[in-house]
């Protein structure tokens, strides 16, 4: 009798091929680090950063202004 697997597996991430859009609220260091990771990143994917300051930094702009 030949049987066949219910499902197979892939070995890839789900999103291979698919854009996926991410919006961060502020640009401080946390999200500095994010943009990091996902411009290493093998997905395709859409960051928008929104800062309320002129420049990036977060706490550290603010700390300095």
């Amino acid at each position: 009798m030949d049987e066949e697997a219910p499902y197979t597996i892939i070995e890839e991430p789900n999103r291979v091929g698919k854009k996926i859009k991410v919006i961060t609220i502020g640009a401080g260091a946390s999200a500095l680090n994010f943009a990091h990771d996902i411009d290493t990143n093998p997905l395709d994917i859409e960051l928008t950063l929104y800062e309320k300051n002129p420049e990036i930094g977060g706490t550290w702009f603010e700390s300095m202004s």
